[in-house]
């Protein structure tokens, strides 16, 4: 059916501080969610400290314990790393949560949902729709559990803006002094006294004056108009709000009755100190910005809109209090037996004192459309970079961690193998895996041990060279044989004068050569040294060894060249 749901391109822009809570478990807790430094706000970020590689379970101890001064000792001036966003200035300290505003979960930007849109509507269509002596809503709108609410036919975007900034807010509240209400301010749960700007104050993350942001509305008219008759009363009225035209101007005719009334509240209960002035002055502009024409409109919405901008308002002509209730502790004075709200819920910025939550609806031109379709394209593109980008992060950080994993299983390896090659003995690869150990991770602990293994091969090799040298000698002397028999002294003698002589040198040669016995090509060195040894025997009791082949000389040499080499040697030795 054409035209059965007409869509409309809006803009809501902020005329007062705004806040739409995310509920209560999401409200920042000092010391948890936040920290202060330098009266700048830092939102905590936990991803982002496990990122930054710092110590979690201290951290964890600290968050438990709200112990903010720890938390920024600890991470020093790495804050703004760690947190999101910029730091927001924060107008007043607090010990108290601070009430977060709703995000969007991907984008992370604030975002006023449709149904907070809707249920602000909702309340003002109330007091249009109702008989003078009706106040029950299902009555007036319809039953949603039999899918005949009114308000289905009129749907809201949720809408996404940019930034927020903390507002300090105060509670106005009346006071009973001399037989008269005054205006104070409250600065305890049973104290209202002179303005504070701390003490019982609630600080709102909110959106700020001039914000925009851009979503649609859905005025389902020409559905309505099918099936409304039948299902619902009031009925010329309800099709009467289905035109943009005529929304607007209801919705403007209920705000400009409803500051009006505010005015006359803080007129006539002003506080001693007259800060009540620069509310009256807050009301006064936003009744003047509300248009004859109903090109827009404006009204309050979310946080601190209080009892009367909702369904509280429709009971009462004004806000004058004219009694209280005498049992227990009230937040309403009566007026003709009824309650009547006797508190404000204010933004106070600098010298500037709000009602909050008033915003300001109007249809987006083409050219804004255009821009602001530009503008998200623009950041949709920017989004996919971002996410491609943490996505190449991501993967680089998996792939270096599967390379620190494969490196430490390599590591492991060539450590093994490395001690059991030093165990071995393989000095030189125990110190190439040692080295290639080290080429992965560079320890204090293996640089030390590759050092000793230099070392311990440094040694060897001198050991070795050692070795081989006296091996070397060994040889020569081998080779040299006997003729170490007929070496002289420095006069010219021969240096083997004695048998005993000649049994040492042969015994040493027999060690070195490792024989059990002399080779005959070193009989004839032997046959002349033992010749000349007993030509020099002068003495008769000399020569008796020398010449029986029994005796000791000649047993000796007899092991050392066998009986019958023994026997030539003896003959060549007494021949003349």
């Amino acid at each position: 059916m054409p035209g059965i749901n007409d869509k409309y391109n809006i803009v809501l822009e902020v005329l007062t501080p705004l806040s739409i809570g995310a509920g209560a478990e999401k409200d920042w807790v000092k010391g948890m969610d936040y920290v202060v430094n330098n009266n700048n706000l830092y939102k905590i970020n936990l991803a982002k400290i496990k990122k930054a590689g710092f110590d979690l379970n201290l951290l964890c101890t600290y968050f438990a314990n709200k112990d903010y001064d720890s938390i920024i000792k600890l991470v020093g001036n790495r804050l703004s790393d760690v947190c999101d966003g910029n730091p927001m200035d924060l107008p007043v300290q607090t010990d108290n949560d601070i009430k977060a505003f709703i995000k969007n979960e991907l984008s992370g930007k604030p975002i006023v949902p449709g149904s907070s849109l809707k249920g602000a509507i909702r309340s003002i269509l109330f007091e249009y729709f109702k008989d003078q002596n009706e106040d029950e809503e299902r009555r007036v709108f319809g039953n949603p559990n039999d899918g005949n609410d009114f308000m289905r036919f009129v749907k809201f975007s949720d809408i996404e803006f940019e930034k927020t900034k903390l507002y300090n807010t105060k509670i106005f509240n009346l006071i009973g002094t001399g037989g008269r209400w005054i205006g104070g301010w409250k600065n305890g749960r049973r104290e209202t006294g002179t303005f504070r700007g701390y003490g019982f104050n609630t600080i709102y993350e909110s959106l700020p004056p001039n914000e925009i942001g851009f979503g649609s509305l859905m005025l389902s008219d020409a559905m309505f108009e099918s099936i409304g008759r039948q299902y619902h009363n009031h009925y010329e009225k309800k099709k009467d709000v289905l035109s943009i035209e005529r929304l607007f101007a209801r919705i403007n005719e209920h705000t400009r009755n409803y500051l009006i009334k505010e005015r006359y509240f803080f007129d006539t209960y002003q506080d001693r100190e007259q800060y009540s002035i620069r509310i009256l002055s807050c009301i006064e502009r936003l009744i003047k910005q509300i248009p004859e024409d109903n090109s827009y409109c404006i009204f309050k919405m979310s946080a601190g809109s209080g009892f009367h901008s909702i369904t509280g308002d429709w009971q009462f002509d004004d806000y004058s209090i004219n009694g209280v209730e005498t049992r227990g502790a009230v937040s309403r004075g009566l007026l003709d037996g009824r309650k009547s709200s006797k508190s404000r819920k204010i933004a106070i910025d600098g010298n500037d004192f709000s009602l909050m939550g008033f915003v300001k609806m109007y249809l987006a031109t083409d050219e804004q459309i255009t821009a602001y379709n530009c503008k998200k394209d623009t950041e949709r593109q920017q989004a996919i970079s971002m996410i491609e980008k943490e996505k190449q992060i991501r993967e680089e950080a998996e792939r270096k961690q599967e390379e620190i994993r494969i490196n430490n299983g390599r590591y492991d390896a060539l450590l093994l193998k490395a001690k059991d090659s030093y165990i071995e003995g393989n000095y030189s690869e125990a110190l190439s895996f040692y080295k290639d150990a080290f080429s992965i991770k560079q320890t204090s602990e293996i640089e030390n041990i590759i050092n000793d293994i230099i070392k311990d091969i440094e040694r060897k090799q001198l050991i070795d060279q050692s070795k081989q040298k006296d091996e070397k000698d060994r040889q020569e002397k081998i080779a040299y044989g006997l003729k170490v028999l007929d070496e002289l002294n420095l006069k010219g003698e021969y240096k083997v004068k004695v048998f005993k002589n000649v049994e040492d040198r042969v015994k040493d040669w027999l060690r070195k050569s490792k024989n059990a016995e002399l080779p005959s090509d070193q009989d004839t060195y032997l046959m002349h040294t033992l010749k000349r040894i007993y030509a020099l025997a002068t003495k008769e009791c000399d020569k008796v060894e020398w010449n029986t082949l029994d005796s000791v000389i000649w047993s000796t040499v007899s092991k050392w060249c066998g009986t019958e080499r023994t026997k030539i040697i003896f003959d060549f030795v007494h021949q003349d």
